[in-house]
């Protein structure tokens, strides 16, 4: 969340920062700095995305190098019986 705020005194800053402001502009502001303040707000999320993705991911290669197991030990029996009775 940024705040564009007329209010410049040090105490109100503080306060909206402690409210959850991740980055606090006072007005007037250069649009540059409001830029700035949105592509980092965004790219700390995008990290935050990462991060919170990263052990799902982790689970989802360990999932998948154990699937074929899973899939292969029941078509074992399957495919044995199957042969004991095309050869009766």
């Amino acid at each position: 969340m940024i705040f564009l705020s007329a209010r410049v005194a040090r105490d109100e800053i503080r306060t909206g920062m402690d409210i959850g402001a991740d980055d606090y502009l006072p007005k007037p502001f250069v649009m540059e700095e409001l830029l700035r303040a949105v592509d980092t707000r965004l790219r700390r999320q995008a990290e935050a995305e990462t991060a919170a993705n990263r052990p799902l991911l982790a689970e989802r290669g360990r999932m998948l190098l154990a699937l074929p197991h899973e899939l292969r030990t029941p078509l074992t029996g399957i495919l044995g019986f199957s042969e004991m009775l095309k050869a009766t």
